[in-house]
């Protein structure tokens, strides 16, 4: 069977001849650019994956990818696939593989992208010398404000007294979230021996979740517990003994 290419009103249709000379199907232009724009959107929404496909072979390994990604990017020979090698938990993924094709591809467009980020040049400005340097103005209050409790001061077993006044009805609320603060401004990572990071798993009960972050340790240790001082109730604020 012989297939043609015919422009018939200008409509390009493929058509096949039998044996009769009989055109037997056909194709209209219509639906061959459809066809040629769909395969150009699918092979720009599988690119999307291929700077991690790249990622995954230059470590030495490959990266699972479905058939939407993988097919698109082999008619480029941008990428390899392992048929053998299927996705536990997907079978339709297979191992892909970048080929130096699809890594020169990334490269070049890394390359591009930063020539196009690049930052214009920062104006240089002269020195001058010999100018009379205006008085500072004076300084505005911002940022931290200065705490009235001297954290900072406090040596081993000193303390403070809060008591309870129309200011702070109940010290005890208050000092705790206080002495939570002040506590965290003293706490430093904690690292194992061999320089990495040591991990703690943090719980929260209400949301029934956890999370891994690093653990740290305090260099100085502020407690609060309630107090009693000459008939006047509060909460007595004092710098415990350092953690070990």
């Amino acid at each position: 069977m012989l297939q043609k290419f015919l422009d018939i009103k200008n409509e390009i249709y493929i058509v096949a001849f039998n044996d009769t000379k009989q055109i037997s199907k056909g194709v209209p232009k219509v639906a061959l650019e459809n066809k040629a724009q769909k395969a150009k959107r699918e092979l720009r929404e599988a690119m999307v994956a291929l700077p991690e496909i790249v990622k995954a072979t230059q470590a030495g390994s490959f990266m699972y990818t479905p058939e939407v990604i993988f097919i698109p990017l082999v008619k480029e020979g941008l990428v390899e696939v392992n048929e053998e090698m299927i996705n536990p938990n997907d079978a339709g993924q297979l191992a892909t593989r970048a080929t130096q094709k699809g890594v020169e591809k990334v490269m070049s467009e890394v390359q591009n992208n930063e020539v196009v980020a690049a930052a214009p040049s920062k104006p240089v400005y002269a020195i001058l010398k010999g100018i009379a340097i205006p008085a500072a103005a004076p300084k505005k209050r911002g940022g931290r404000k200065e705490s009235k409790y001297q954290f900072e001061a406090m040596e081993i077993g000193d303390s403070f007294f809060v008591p309870v006044s129309a200011d702070v009805p109940d010290p005890m609320k208050t000092m705790a979230s206080t002495v939570v603060n002040a506590n965290g401004r003293y706490a430093v990572p904690v690292f194992n021996e061999d320089g990495s990071p040591k991990m703690r798993t943090v719980k929260n009960k209400k949301a029934g979740t956890e999370r891994e972050e690093q653990a740290t340790k305090l260099t100085r240790v502020f407690k609060v517990a309630e107090y009693e001082l000459e008939g006047v109730k509060g909460a007595l604020v004092y710098r415990d003994a350092d953690a070990a």
